[in-house]
């Protein structure tokens, strides 16, 4: 458990009172792993009991010299940056505050994000809640609504083609489709079966995650689906004959119930993944360079459209590529599973990537269209920023973080050099 008189350290922390032993005890506390859970519970705790609170002006001064003196001592703590200057003392504070990490697992994250670069955190959630006057307001030219984070959401299509906006409905029964009751509980999609006698026609019907959304659903056989924003799923609504088939765009997680007599299969634009009972993430965005499949656990197999394409089986923690436009170019690599999943479980996390590649993501989340102007080729990124915040604070977060601006014209948003 944490110390007892935890806030009242992070008071001395932020008055700059704090002994020298009372910070060796608190970071060594926060870097011990059997304290993760413990640290993201109390993490949320003050999240949710600050979020709608005013930050005092002079706190936050207060903690930002704190935070830039304590980076100054601490190493691997802060933002990732290549291509870019050393990072001056308002990046150091920005950055640190909403704790973006490079390739480094989510204790270490915590460990920094929390003690190593001065802890603070109800001034930490002041300032990664959005305020009502974004930071880059001021580059706007045209008047517009800031975007506002992704929600949970989706659009069923059913087999005779009608259509039910599933975030404006209320739980309880949808409908009833080829002897399966089709209900929505919680924000989750589910089908219950309401005989035992299956009907002879397969029926299908298709989920539609749009930008700026995502869902999450139980297939028929009791398969768990979470789907990414601007993303769908095909699927019957009963699983008949030798295989369970479905069919993705975009991207998904799959924690697939174990059936070894009827494997199961998802077919992307690009390749078919033959699963027997597993977790694994399939991206297979039409606009990114590789599809990218990803073992989580078990174990499977993928398969690449292509007269000269081999089978590729991976085992935990390896993902495959395949090159869009010719996914008989095939290549295996170990992947980091938890920036993988990261959408799934509320956050944005990247390591190494470019500026296309992490608006491409923001895009589908924040539903806008990107343009850039200038030279942005040299700059990298590495962090970890939740989904729940208003794009206008990660936006904040990168310009303070590197040399990059931000502005906004109706829908659109402009990427250009400082």
């Amino acid at each position: 458990m944490a110390p007892s008189n935890l806030p009242e350290l992070l008071q001395k922390l932020l008055d700059n009172t704090l002994q020298p032993e009372e910070l060796q005890a608190l970071r060594q506390w926060l870097a011990d792993p059997a304290h993760d859970t413990a640290v993201e519970d109390f993490i949320e705790k003050i999240y949710y009991q600050h979020r709608y609170q005013e930050a005092p002006a002079a706190s936050i001064e207060a903690l930002q010299r704190l935070l830039i003196a304590q980076l100054q001592q601490t190493p691997n703590a802060g933002l990732k940056a290549t291509g870019s200057d050393p990072l001056k003392q308002a990046a150091e504070t920005e950055t640190a505050i909403v704790t973006p990490i490079g390739r480094n697992r989510r204790r270490q994250w915590l460990a920094a994000a929390a003690i190593t670069i001065g802890i603070g955190l109800t001034a930490y959630f002041w300032l990664a809640t959005p305020t009502e006057a974004p930071a880059t307001a001021a580059n706007n030219t045209t008047p517009t609504t800031p975007p506002k984070p992704g929600t949970d959401g989706a659009i069923l299509t059913l087999a005779d083609g009608r259509q039910l906006t599933l975030d404006s409905l209320g739980n309880g029964a949808l409908t009833t489709e080829n002897g399966m009751q089709v209900v929505l509980e919680n924000q989750q999609l589910s089908y219950r079966a309401t005989h035992t006698e299956a009907p002879e026609a397969i029926t299908y019907n298709t989920l539609t995650t749009p930008r700026g959304r995502q869902f999450r659903m139980v297939l028929p056989d009791g398969t768990r689906v979470w789907l990414n924003s601007a993303s769908s799923l095909v699927y019957p609504t009963r699983f008949t004959g030798t295989e369970r088939k479905v069919t993705i765009t975009g991207e998904a997680y799959f924690e697939v119930a174990k059936q070894p007599q009827q494997p199961f299969r998802v077919v992307a634009y690009d390749h078919t993944t033959e699963v027997l009972g597993t977790d694994l993430n399939i991206n297979a965005y039409t606009d990114e360079p590789y599809t990218r499949t990803t073992l989580i656990d078990g174990r499977i197999r993928v398969l690449p459209l292509g007269a000269d394409s081999k089978p590729v089986n991976l085992q935990p923690g390896q993902q495959v590529l395949l090159a869009n436009g010719n996914p008989s170019q095939t290549r295996v690599v170990t992947a980091d599973t938890e920036e993988v999943v990261a959408w799934k479980n509320g956050y944005f996390q990247f390591s190494e990537i470019d500026i296309q590649a992490l608006m491409r993501q923001v895009a589908r989340w924040y539903d806008v269209s990107i343009r850039y102007e200038g030279n942005l080729d040299q700059l990298h990124f590495s962090g970890i920023v939740s989904r729940r915040q208003e794009m206008a604070q990660l936006l904040k977060i990168l310009e303070a973080s590197h040399q990059i601006r931000f502005r906004q014209e109706g829908q659109t948003l402009i990427v250009y050099p400082k």
